[in-house]
């Protein structure tokens, strides 16, 4: 299996999440990509900046998972993170519609967090 999470890596909230998801035992291969650094990446899965202001994306032998969907497909595949508040949304986001009501609340607090760090939103186009 081969995994590809590609995220917002100037949200401390997404780098942690998907850094601190331990994923090696379930995959030959994980890549954590971040789409500022590699927006190529985006068009290379026929993604546009605005796919990732609406979470992150986790693609699995060529098929992607958008926000929630994503986060339960991290949840799923990981062994428990260490760091608590990972551990914790992990173990929410295991039930799929608990992750769909979960997920919005984790954009929030995704997009307070750039605001306070003054980093620009992806663009929408």
């Amino acid at each position: 299996m081969k995994i590809e999470v590609i995220y917002d890596g100037a949200c401390p909230f997404c780098d942690d999440y998907v850094r601190y998801q331990r994923l090696r035992a379930a995959a030959e291969t994980v890549e954590l990509v971040d789409a500022r650094g590699h927006p190529e990446v985006l068009r290379s899965h026929g993604l546009v900046p605005a796919d990732l202001e609406d979470g992150m994306v986790v693609v699995i032998d060529g098929q992607a998972h958008h926000g929630a969907a994503a986060v339960h497909q991290l949840s799923v595949l990981s062994e428990p993170p260490q760091r608590w508040w990972v551990r914790l949304v992990a173990a929410v986001s295991r039930s799929p519609r608990a992750a769909r009501i979960l997920y919005p609340f984790l954009k929030r607090g995704r997009r307070i967090a750039l605001g306070a760090l003054g980093v620009p939103r992806f663009p929408r186009q």
